[in-house]
């Protein structure tokens, strides 16, 4: 009967089967199977061979299997040489497995996912096994739905949505038990898609999870929607796990205080920090001096005050638009500048109102002059202790602060 069954419905789409348990099933056809979806229940009568033979199938899940760890380090081989149409395999041994002899000689980049749904106790294992890898989460807010996606090697491979609206949406699930996922072609490429309710919940487990398999090496974000407290809340988990965070990006970042301040809070650690930044009186935060950033932009800065800018010394390029600054809390800058450079080596201002370097300049010493030019008004070199900087205001507005080092004094 079996047999007959299976036979039948080789040319199906979707094919979900309980399974059985006898001794051993003989059955020497998977190889015409060519479904979209496979679920076997209870596979425990399968065999390596058998599984291989499904590689024309999409996704394949198969529970209880009965395999030793000799038998799916083949299965992994077979696929590695040769995948055809499948997309994704999943698993489920009876038995406790030995990560380390399933990978032995095979290459651990192409074989993580295969890994994936295990015990704590093997992950654990299977991550001294692992490399660090790079991993880029985007985060969307729209009024309908929002979305969550993970990126490794600039490649999509994972995407949460959240509607409360659809059916199959879970508002609690674990990589423990089985989940609502299906595919969808976007771009011409099929991705990965789970359904939830509740996705900070959804989106901490995952972080939390893909930091226990990869080892994740740094997270960066993209945030579409002007107001997103889901994307604070992330940024915040992921600054408790003392994860490294790279790139925030939020240009359209709306400026309440509070959610500010916590935003600057979570991102102190980050690489690079973008927002568009805000139009208020004033944000007491008072922390910038913990900020190490490679790169730090915020485009709407009225709120900042000038000693909210020199605790900015330790980030290496920082660009700041819309300051309400007059001539001699610039000029109070650059002598701070010039006393404690800390790590600071460009620093981009651009005012409200106009600033005139003639009397920017003044008491300090001057050791070069170089005339103005078609993008560029006089440029001036500082020195002060064998510290050196340059200024100049561009045609743009944007007054531009540059340490120089003794190459650039030539």
């Amino acid at each position: 009967m079996a047999k007959r069954l299976l036979m039948a419905v080789k040319n199906a789409s979707d094919f979900f089967f309980r399974g059985f348990n006898p001794a051993s099933f003989r059955f020497n056809h998977f190889h015409l199977f060519r479904m979209d979806q496979l679920q076997i229940e209870n596979a425990a009568w399968i065999t390596a061979e058998q599984v291989v033979a499904l590689r024309n199938c999409k996704r394949i899940g198969l529970q209880y299997v009965m395999f030793k760890e000799p038998s799916i380090n083949q299965i992994l081989r077979k696929l590695l040489e040769d995948p055809r149409e499948l997309h994704l395999l999943q698993i489920f041994c009876s038995d406790e497995i030995r990560p380390e002899e399933i990978i032995n000689g095979l290459n651990i980049v192409r074989i993580e996912m295969f890994l994936g749904q295990t015990s704590l106790h093997a992950r654990r294992r299977i991550s001294v096994h692992k490399k660090l890898h790079s991993i880029k989460t985007k985060v969307t807010d729209e009024k309908l739905h929002s979305s969550f996606e993970i990126f490794c090697d600039d490649q999509l491979f994972f995407q949460i949505k959240t509607d409360p609206n659809e059916k199959q949406s879970n508002s609690s699930w674990r990589f423990k038990t089985r989940v609502p996922v299906h595919y969808f072609v976007r771009y011409g490429k099929d991705t990965l898609v789970c359904l939830w309710k509740q996705k900070v919940t959804a989106v901490q487990e995952i972080l939390d999870f893909l930091n226990d398999i990869f080892r994740i090496k740094e997270i960066s974000f993209v945030i579409n929607l002007r107001n997103s407290c889901s994307a604070v809340y992330i940024l915040e988990h992921c600054a408790s796990k003392n994860l490294k965070i790279g790139k925030i990006y939020w240009p359209r970042f709306p400026g309440q205080e509070e959610m500010a301040r916590r935003l600057f809070k979570a991102s102190s650690g980050a690489t690079e920090l973008e927002i568009g930044g805000f139009n208020s009186s004033s944000i007491r935060f008072n922390h910038f001096h913990h900020f190490r950033m490679d790169r730090l932009q915020i485009k709407d800065a009225t709120w900042m005050t000038v000693k909210q800018v020199k605790n900015l010394w330790n980030c290496k390029r920082v660009s700041l638009g819309c300051l309400r600054f007059d001539t001699d809390d610039v000029n109070s800058i650059l002598w701070d500048y010039m006393m404690n450079p800390g790590e600071l080596q460009e620093l981009r201002l651009h005012f409200l109102g106009y600033i005139k370097m003639e009397e920017v300049k003044r008491a300090l010493d001057i050791i070069r002059i170089e005339e103005e030019n078609a993008k560029r008004g006089p440029k001036y070199w500082f020195k002060y202790k064998g510290v050196i900087i340059s200024a100049t205001m561009e045609k743009g507005g944007d007054l531009v602060i540059i340490r120089e080092t003794g190459n650039g004094m030539e």
